[in-house]
């Protein structure tokens, strides 16, 4: 058996002892004892911005001593060697993820439908799609190998909707680099209500559609990719840097906004999200008065805006007056809490990590999300971290205590502020007359279910 070995979900913060990384030959040590020691191995970390490839891994990919790192991608390499030591980062992943073999569309489909049944569940009957975890890396490039993995996916997705069998709302980000497919997408827009009622009247209301493009600027703080300001107090060698060419992405951010696409930009590090914020401000002075909404960028979203640029009210500030969304997911910050402080410094980590509060009192418009699967997707463990920002259970302090939410604000967030990240506000997000009865039953209907020990259930959707 040849087949690949793929899995992931490692955090090398929460091994004892902690910040051990893995290595190519952990997986030849591990291989030796099986039926066959040379089958491929690729483990992704937690965060998805990093993995760990066997050496026949490697070898598939042909990533050897001569291989040079691509742009904005990090071969891992042994301490004064070119030999790589398995560890591989952001872009770089895409050339162990091009040699994978796919999974035909039949086993895409029931991993779908796996995946609707858990999203349900939990209590989630829309989600923004930005693509699978293991087709991110390398999109930046037009019509790349992960772009058409994504698409195809997308298409899969539009079929079981035309079948009407998605059984959740699906507003996917295609990768900014083909913004332009995008713009013209049969599918781009609103949800749309069909005409196969009775005698031609309304009927059932489509759960596809195409809302906007995806970029990104940075990695992960786990990974020691996202982009800071300044270096990593645990590695003064990096800051992190972008993964994609800023001039290309400032443009491409341009070109999208005039065309009335939705852009939505992961940017985690402060450098990243001052990055991002400035090519949301560039666009909406290039396309006032050019489009006909009433604010031209008021749904360009920052994705994570994990850490903000010092003075954090200044930062707020900025993305106030560019009509910026923060997309957060405060689930991540539960597992930051091992390594922010560890990686930035107690100023940096604290006063400027998941500053929600400081972003509400900015009149900033907040969406929750879980990040899933590189998170819980349970919508309510993410409640109960942006209410008391701490894990249930830890002896920790709560993560700057001033940026706590109230329940009520969360759940806004979590609902109404959801729906406007994805421009479908009137339509989910609320309960009023013309919206769409996408409904969740739970056995608690009390807002301060959040003080007690367990979480509401889901009985139905």
């Amino acid at each position: 058996d040849t087949s690949w070995v793929l899995g992931g979900g490692w955090d090398e913060s929460r091994w004892d002892p902690p910040g051990v990384l893995p290595s190519k030959e952990w997986l030849t040590e591990a291989l030796a004892t099986t039926k066959n020691p040379h089958r491929p191995v690729w483990l992704l970390r937690a965060d998805a911005h990093a993995g760990v490839a066997s050496l026949d891994a490697l070898a598939l990919a042909q990533i050897d001593a001569q291989t040079t790192d691509p742009p904005g991608g990090v071969i891992g390499r042994f301490p004064d060697s070119n030999t790589p030591d398995g560890l591989v980062k952001e872009n770089a992943i895409a050339l162990i993820a091009s040699v994978i073999p796919k999974p035909d569309p039949h086993a895409r489909i029931a991993a779908f439908k796996l995946a609707f049944q858990f999203l349900l569940q939990n209590g989630i009957t829309a989600v923004s799609d930005f693509g699978d975890v293991d087709a991110l890396a390398g999109s930046f490039v037009a019509n790349s190998t992960a772009a058409r993995t994504i698409w195809g996916d997308f298409e899969l997705l539009e079929a079981l909707d035309l079948e009407n069998k998605l059984p959740i709302r699906v507003s996917a980000y295609a990768p900014l680099a083909d913004w332009e497919r995008t713009r013209d997408h049969k599918k781009r827009g609103w949800f749309e209500e069909r005409t196969d009622g009775a005698g031609g009247s309304p009927g059932r209301v489509t759960r596809f559609r195409v809302a906007g493009c995806k970029a990104f600027i940075d990695g992960s703080l786990g990974a020691r990719t996202a982009w800071f300001a300044d270096v990593y107090d645990d590695d003064p060698r990096t800051k992190g840097e972008p993964v994609c060419d800023m001039t290309i992405y400032e443009k491409r951010v341009l070109e999208a906004s005039r065309a009335g696409l939705q852009v939505a930009t992961h940017a985690i590090g402060d450098a990243a999200v001052f990055a991002a914020a400035r090519a949301a401000e560039k666009a909406l002075l290039a396309t006032r008065g050019s489009r006909s909404d009433s604010h031209p960028n008021d749904a360009f979203r920052i994705e994570h805006a994990q850490h903000l640029p010092l003075p954090v009210d200044e930062a707020a500030q900025l993305f106030a007056e560019t009509g910026i969304i923060a997309s957060v997911q405060p689930t991540h910050m539960l597992l930051d809490a091992f390594i922010a402080e560890k990686r930035l410094g107690q100023e940096r980590a604290l006063k400027g990590g998941y500053a929600f509060k400081s972003l509400l009192d900015r009149n900033v418009p907040l969406a929750f999300g879980s990040d899933w699967p590189i998170a819980d997707v349970n919508p309510f463990v993410a409640l109960r971290a942006a209410v008391e920002r701490t894990e249930r259970g830890s002896d920790a302090e709560p993560w700057d205590q001033a940026q706590q939410l109230t329940p009520e604000q969360a759940l806004r967030a979590y609902t109404a502020g959801s729906a406007r990240a994805s421009c479908t506000s009137g339509l989910l997000g609320t309960l009023w007359r013309g919206g769409l009865a996408d409904f969740v039953v739970l056995d608690s209907l009390e807002i301060q279910f959040l003080e007690n020990d367990a979480l509401p259930k889901v009985l139905a959707t």
